[in-house]
């Protein structure tokens, strides 16, 4: 959870997001692909996601498959101070 996200359901391969304690974390996979996950925040208050983008889209979903993890790339992690609506 610490990288900005956890398993909840390993069955399910999906991997819940949170807010990472990290700015920035890159993870060699197994597979000789990178994942980079960098979070951003708006000021040291700033604990709920307000953004998320994969690749350099955005990402409209609360959990990361397994199956995209795996893939490499980058994720970014917007987080402000206010919790999203």
């Amino acid at each position: 959870a610490a990288m900005g996200f956890y398993p909840v359901d390993p069955v399910s391969g999906q991997y819940q997001l949170c807010s990472p304690l990290f700015d920035k974390v890159m993870l060699q996979l197994e597979n000789g692909k990178k994942l980079e996950i960098v979070c951003t925040k708006k000021n040291k208050d700033a604990m709920y996601i307000s953004r998320v983008m994969l690749n350099g889209k955005l990402y409209d979903k609360n959990y990361i498959r397994y199956a995209d993890i795996i893939q490499g790339g980058r994720i970014e992690i917007n987080l402000t101070a206010i919790p999203a609506r």
